[in-house]
Formats: structure tokens, sequence, C-alpha cells
């Protein structure tokens, strides 16, 4: 056997270590998930608005395919209305002119 064979032999090992304990662990990551759900949902409208959510988002979420991970999309959605609450429902320009656009347009109010 030469050293790329192995090299190849060995990288191959590697890959189908990694997908059978991501496939090990997938039932754990499941259950992880729903079970962030179900907190989640037994939250109230109030709660869910402290930490930047709605309960739309949960039942986004929970369309997800089985063994995709909400989490990520959740945590996208309270960061985004995080920035608008910042900067404004245009936080491009916002962000490109700094304080002046703002004070601009709260004049105009």
């Amino acid at each position: 056997m030469d050293h790329s064979t192995g090299i190849f032999q060995e990288s191959l090992a590697q890959a189908a270590g990694s997908a059978l304990w991501r496939l090990i662990g997938w039932p754990l990551r499941v259950a992880a998930a729903r079970q962030a759900m179900r907190q989640l949902a037994g939250m109230s409208t109030r709660e869910l608005a402290d930490i930047g959510l709605m309960r739309q988002d949960l039942n986004d979420a929970s369309a997800l395919a089985l063994g995709g991970d909400p989490t990520a999309m959740l945590a996208a959605r309270a960061e985004e209305r995080k920035r608008r609450r910042q900067f404004g429902p245009f936080p491009a320009i916002t962000l490109m002119a700094g304080r002046d656009v703002r004070e601009a347009l709260a004049r105009q109010d």
C-alpha cells in the first residue's frame, strides 16, 4: 500500500466515523429541539416578546424538517427585530448615514 492510498483510506474512515456520529446523535438533537420548542410554547406572548419572538415564529419553526434545528431561525428573527428597534425600519440607510438620517426623520414626525 502506497502513501496516498493510506491517506485516502484514513480520510474515508474519518468521514464514515463522522457520518456515524451524526446519525447516532440525531435522535438526541431532535429531542433537544422538541424540548426547547415545548418550553417556548409554554411562554406567554409577553415573555416571547421580551426575548424578541412572536407566537408566529414558533409556528414557523415547528414547520421545519424533523431534524432541523429551529434555534438558528428563531435567533435570526429575534436579532432582526432587535436591529429594527435600534435602527428603525430602514437599517441600511440608517447605518450608512448615521444619526443625521434618524434626526431628520424624527423632525418630520
